[in-house]
């Protein structure tokens, strides 16, 4: 939006898709990156989406998570390592009051058991349950169809309970957060 001339219809969109989502897209890259990396993959995603704005739906939301999820794996393909997605979830410590395992005594406990899960079925998991995402967004987001995306997230969630009730960490109690994941 530079300097002399007008606003274009474009720029303003673009500027309103940046205000609302930005923080959005902040969190989903802290929660999967080294936080040295988050601004450059932000801006990565909001270059994406300013070159392709017309491509950019109403609902940016899932579109603005798939270009974060490709600007992550190509971050992580850069480095030269694949770090798995919940260790990095598991090691770093999430001051974030939207986090839905904040300040649970199961916190640990769940991401002990979606470090042992594989990454797909952990990242459904995580978009369903973090980012809180309807079905029909999580299949846009992974870029695949809402049926499949239904199925995977019902056998992430057979795969979780099977491995909660395995672990060394299950109590009497009932698999945590059981209502969201159903």
């Amino acid at each position: 939006m530079g300097e002399g001339h007008a606003t274009t219809e474009a720029e303003r969109r673009f500027a309103r898709v940046y205000a609302h989502y930005e923080p959005y897209v902040r969190r989903y890259v802290a929660r999967r990156v080294a936080p040295a990396a988050v601004d450059d993959i932000v801006a990565d995603v909001f270059m994406t989406a300013w070159r392709r704005l017309s491509d950019v739906p109403d609902d940016a939301l899932p579109w603005l998570y798939r270009a974060a999820y490709n600007h992550t794996g190509t971050y992580y393909r850069g480095q030269g390592r694949r770090t798995n997605l919940i260790q990095r979830i598991a090691s770093t410590p999430n001051p974030d009051p939207a986090d839905p395992f904040h300040g649970s005594v199961e916190a640990g406990q769940v991401r002990a058991v979606l470090l042992r899960m594989n990454e797909t079925d952990a990242e459904i998991l995580l978009l369903a349950l973090w980012e809180d995402l309807a079905i029909a967004d999580i299949a846009r987001v992974l870029d695949i169809s809402a049926s499949a995306a239904r199925v995977r997230k019902h056998r992430a969630i057979r795969r979780f309970a099977k491995l909660w009730r395995a672990s060394a960490v299950a109590t009497e109690d009932p698999m945590p957060l059981e209502a969201e994941l159903s």
